[in-house]
């Protein structure tokens, strides 16, 4: 799994919330449960990432209000139910999830009274607005702004490359997709990894198929502006192709040897990651 180091988007990690910020509140021990596969090791990292950016905008709110400025970064603080685990690939919870953010009501901020540079300058240490100190120098000097530091993505990144380059991985590759192949002959899958970028070929082309025109880059907003009778119907028959693609890619995994692959990668990966990372973020105070 190839890691980024910038911050995630809202919507990117809306479904990846799964109330990271809220188990274990007020406990210095709190842990999430150890992922027991690769896929529940991406969610665990979309939902810290999330509930880091979470975080960060919680403190530099309520550093701005401190000095008489309100303050809103563009979230909106979804919580999910601990219990909430995504179906299947995660790929239309995903969407519905991102769909109920931008449906949710965003905190409103009217422009600040004055001078605007004096805003400016209590939240980045700059009146123009490009500094990197003030409300949110602090909050990176606190929380940082990636969930690991670069030198363990970097291992994370080697060792993963260096895995899915050896033979035996190269072979189980194949073998899933020429497993693959019989699903859908019309499209040509090249690894595990790739089964979303399928899902969202076939959204594309459903949207084309039932006259909704081109979706262009953003999914989210394109499904915003159907009618909602519409929309639901797109992420029913979404839902049921991605239950088509899960029934097969399923025994593919196990009959290629993938699903063994994709364990000991898990374990490999596992093992890179310092065990503190498992700890829940608590909530953000500016307290020193």
């Amino acid at each position: 799994m190839r890691l980024r180091t910038a911050r995630r988007g809202a919507a990117a990690g809306a479904l990846a919330v799964m109330a990271l910020v809220n188990i274990g509140c007020g406990s210095d021990t709190a842990r999430a449960e150890r992922p027991h596969s690769l896929a529940d090791l991406r969610l665990f990292f979309d939902a810290k990432a999330r509930a880091l950016e979470l975080r960060r905008d919680e403190f530099i709110t309520t550093c701005m209000a401190q000095q008489g400025y309100q303050y809103a970064d563009n979230w909106t603080g979804i919580a999910m139910d601990a219990s909430a685990t995504p179906e299947m690939y995660g790929y239309v919870d995903r969407l519905r999830a991102a769909l109920a953010a931008l449906a949710a009501p965003t905190p409103t901020v009217p422009p600040p009274a004055g001078n605007p540079g004096a805003y400016n300058l209590a939240l980045t240490g700059a009146a123009d607005g490009s500094g990197t100190e003030g409300c949110t120098g602090e909050a990176t000097r606190r929380f940082g702004t990636n969930i690991l530091d670069e030198e363990t993505i970097a291992r994370l990144n080697s060792a993963t490359v260096n895995f899915e380059a050896s033979p035996g991985y190269t072979a189980a590759q194949g073998k899933w997709v020429a497993c693959m192949a019989e699903f859908d002959h019309s499209y040509v899958f090249t690894d595990p990894d790739g089964v979303e970028i399928y899902l969202d070929t076939r959204l594309r082309r459903l949207a084309t198929d039932r006259g909704f025109g081109e979706i262009g880059t953003d999914v989210v907003n394109w499904l915003r502006a159907l009618s909602p009778d519409a929309a639901a119907d797109v992420l029913e028959t979404m839902h049921d192709i991605e239950g088509e693609v899960w029934k097969s890619d399923q025994p593919c995994r196990t009959t290629s040897g993938i699903k063994e692959a994709s364990d000991e990668l898990l374990a490999i990966e596992l093992a890179e990651i310092p065990d503190d990372f498992f700890a829940t973020i608590e909530p953000a105070t500016t307290d020193s």
